[in-house]
């Protein structure tokens, strides 16, 4: 055997220590090439850490008449991939609110105290007892709604139902507004029924007997704290009801005429994407024009398809500005 490095017959080196050597070659240029790829090919950026982006949401302060308000500001809020978060119309409710990530805008049901100074973002407070403040924050109904538009309606209503044309009107229910709505209602009743008798009550002195006597087949309580168990109770004495309140008047009253609804829900979405956009904060006020009070629940045995077209005329009429109430929509007042 030849040690290796020695060179066979004729000073040719063995087969077997070329391919050696060509291995050994083969081994170092992987090696050198491998050794510089990691200056030729770039490395993939490794992810970087951050904490995640909160969902939007909408803080909707809720109370009892949240109504139709929730529905149609959790459709909107789906649109634009937020959310909305109810909590209890209170300074718990609004203090939890604010403590979440992601807050956007807040929707109060009445006025909470503190929301229009913890939050410098758009506040939408609906049935608030204030005027906007300056910045982004609106009112949605009070203090600028037309009462003078629900009395006028309520009375109309009630003159077309009335078949003895004899109506009645319970006063002093504790309402704010019960002077304006008063007037409009006297004003309504004679446009559409100018023959009609009216009978003035107070809550105090209300009796069926009281109103029987006068003939009276329809009537109406002015909104306030007493008025829903005055109308319950005439309602349950068989006379036709035409209501008007914070809240609907309960579906099991068989004898309800029809109702004047203050409704939210169309005005929220407009004032919200109005404060989203950059506008400051102004009042939203329940009105025919915008369609926030309208005429509701008809109820057919009352009214005949006759009297509701002369109804919705009126409506039509007040909506465009082609009928003049004739009173101060903020005294009540005759103009």
């Amino acid at each position: 055997m030849r040690a290796i490095g020695t060179r066979g017959p004729g000073g040719r080196l063995p087969t077997s220590l070329v391919l050696v050597g060509v291995v050994l070659l083969s081994a170092c240029n992987l090696s050198a090439v491998g050794a510089g790829a990691p200056t030729d090919v770039p490395r993939p950026a490794l992810p970087a850490t951050s904490t995640p982006i909160p969902i939007p949401f909408v803080l909707l302060l809720e109370s009892d008449e949240s109504g139709a308000v929730e529905p149609a500001l959790r459709g909107w809020a789906q649109g634009r991939g937020w959310l909305v978060e109810r909590r209890p119309a209170s300074q718990a409710g609004l203090a939890e609110g604010l403590g979440l990530p992601g807050l956007a805008a807040i929707v109060s049901m009445g006025e909470v105290p503190g929301v229009r100074e913890s939050f410098d973002g758009p506040v939408i407070v609906v049935n608030g007892q204030d005027d906007p403040t300056a910045g982004r924050l609106s009112t949605i109904g009070s203090p600028d709604a037309r009462y003078d538009q629900l009395g006028f309606l309520a009375g109309a209503l009630a003159g077309l139902v009335s078949r003895h044309w004899s109506v009645g009107l319970v006063t002093e229910t504790g309402g704010a507004q019960e002077t304006v709505i008063r007037a409009g209602f006297v004003h309504g009743l004679r446009y559409a029924c100018p023959g009609c008798r009216l009978t003035k009550l107070p809550v105090s002195q209300l009796s069926r007997d009281a109103l029987v006597v006068q003939g009276v087949d329809v009537v109406f309580a002015l909104p306030g704290p007493a008025a829903e168990e005055a109308a319950g109770s005439l309602e349950e004495a068989g006379f036709w009801v035409v209501w008007s309140g914070g809240d609907p008047a309960p579906a099991s009253w068989d004898h309800l005429a029809g109702e004047i609804a203050l409704t939210a829900d169309g005005l929220v979405v407009p004032a919200l994407e109005a404060l989203l956009a950059g506008s400051q904060g102004q009042a939203w006020p329940y009105s025919v024009e915008n369609g926030s009070l309208a005429v509701s629940r008809l109820n057919p045995a009352a009214l005949s398809p006759g009297r509701e077209r002369l109804l919705q005329d009126l409506v039509a009429a007040l909506s465009s500005d082609q009928l003049e109430i004739g009173i101060d929509p903020a005294t009540g007042e005759e103009r």
